[in-house]
């Protein structure tokens, strides 16, 4: 794998997207590398503790220990908003339009 390929998995420079394509990273790799970003972006922030994703200004949103809830319908709960759930459910209700945002979220049973 050349250095841009491996850059590209890593996460491209302008967002936060990260690129996996079957090169010789393996998954175990990636799931280890997701879970440390979920990590440091957890670290210092305050745990969410309802089960339904309401409004909220926070960028991150971190969960722990419990189900939650999101109501694909209601986009300003999770517009612009990442969302990490370790050893909790979720629960996606309703459906997607084409035009709605999308969701951010990592789930670390």
């Amino acid at each position: 794998m050349d250095e841009k390929e491996r850059t590209s998995f890593l996460g491209n420079f302008s967002e936060k997207t990260v690129i996996y394509n079957g090169s010789d990273i393996n998954s175990s790799t990636l799931i280890n590398f997701a879970k440390q970003k979920a990590q440091e972006m957890c670290q210092g922030q305050e745990l969410y503790t309802n089960t339904l994703l309401g409004s909220l200004q926070e960028n991150i949103i971190c969960s722990q220990d419990h189900d939650l809830t999101i109501n694909l319908n209601d986009t300003p709960t999770y517009e612009n908003k990442t969302i990490i759930v370790k050893s909790g459910n979720v629960l996606l209700k309703n459906g997607m339009e084409e035009n709605f945002p999308p969701l951010n979220l990592f789930i670390d049973k």
